[in-house]
């Protein structure tokens, strides 16, 4: 990924001993590798102090993800290869993870760090190997006699720990085509009818009548595309997720808020735009929120991040947020954005 280098994991060593420095000094230069998400070290910082401070900084969104060396681990690695004693080699390293930015971003970013630490565990075992085997003079036969064969094979391994799951297994293709058939048709569809309206009756009522009636369509349409929209995501929600009224009525407003958005926008513009212009500005209009949605502002081209004033993208937010139980906390920039697309 060209830009992944803007997608920052913090790393700590909580584990004092020479072996836990010899593997922080590995992950540290292996995270220098252009398709590794980039690493800010914090072990000699007074910031991030704890592992509950890191994975709240992850759950926040401060950083993309972070790995963790933890505590204890040179002590059960040298235990386990000279006393052949039990030995987890998930223990070492956690790798804490979050879902709730852009779905495909976060997915490949999290690939590009774990491919980085399964690249280590082997050299690492190499080194620890040598290490055994050149310490007062044991032999190779010796070190393997007496080791733990899990330690001595897989001296570190690491664990995700997933701070913001989705809780939805077909979010972001379910979530992706309920906006769009909000957008299409709660906006398109409303904009028109008014069309239908017999002539006499505009010379029976004001303009102002006019503009309220248009409105008043607009809306009541919008709610019943929206309620439907929303009973089809809570259909397919998946095992994983349990919700509950509330979320009903969080994620129908936010499907209102985004329909919203397009309906007053595309109302204005058959009111502004040439008609032989209006269908290319439809498709405009749709695409780019589309694309917005799919791809994504973040870890793109500068030039892309005007995205974020895409109503799309930000409905997209404020439901990750909703299905994060309020990860990556974005909503007053979001619902800012999308009510002034409502009320220009």
């Amino acid at each position: 990924m060209r830009h992944i280098k803007d997608s920052t994991f913090i790393f700590r060593n909580f584990d004092d001993s020479q072996t836990a420095n010899n593997l922080s000094s590995m992950i540290i230069a292996g995270f220098e590798n252009p398709n590794a998400p980039l690493l800010k070290v914090y072990t000699d910082s007074e910031k991030y102090d704890s592992v509950a401070a890191i994975k709240d900084a992850v759950w926040k969104g401060n950083a993309w993800g972070a790995v963790i060396v933890n505590n204890g681990f040179g002590k059960q690695l040298e235990q386990a290869l000279s006393e052949g004693a039990e030995y987890d080699p998930t223990s070492a390293v956690t790798l804490v993870t979050e879902e709730s930015r852009h779905y495909f971003k976060v997915i490949m970013v999290n690939k590009a760090a774990q491919t980085v630490l399964t690249a280590l565990e082997g050299p690492f075992s190499q080194q620890m190997f040598q290490q055994m085997v050149t310490a007062d003079g044991a032999n190779a036969t010796r070190v393997i006699d007496q080791a733990n064969a899990n330690a001595l094979i897989t001296p570190f391994s690491y664990a995700v720990d997933n701070v913001a799951p989705y809780h939805f297994d077909m979010s972001m293709y379910i979530l992706s085509v309920t906006l769009s058939l909000c957008m299409v048709v709660g906006s398109f569809i409303p904009s028109n009818m008014w069309k239908s309206i017999e002539e006499p009756f505009y010379k029976q009522v004001r303009i102002t009548h006019v503009i309220a009636l248009r409105a008043f369509i607009n809306i009541i349409w919008a709610a019943f595309i929206c309620i439907q929209a929303t009973g089809i995501v809570f259909a397919f929600h998946g095992p994983l997720w349990s919700p509950s009224t509330r979320d009903f009525f969080a994620m129908f407003a936010i499907f209102l808020l985004n329909t919203l958005s397009f309906t007053f926008f595309i109302d204005c513009m058959q009111n502004w735009v040439h008609p032989r212009f209006l269908l290319g500005g439809y498709f405009t209009t749709l695409f780019v929120n589309i694309a917005a949605a799919v791809f994504g502002p973040e870890l793109n081209n500068h030039f892309f991040r005007i995205l974020y004033a895409v109503p799309f993208n930000n409905s997209g937010l404020m439901l990750r947020t909703l299905l994060t139980n309020g990860s990556y906390n974005k909503l007053n920039f979001a619902i800012t954005i999308n009510v002034l697309w409502s009320l220009v």
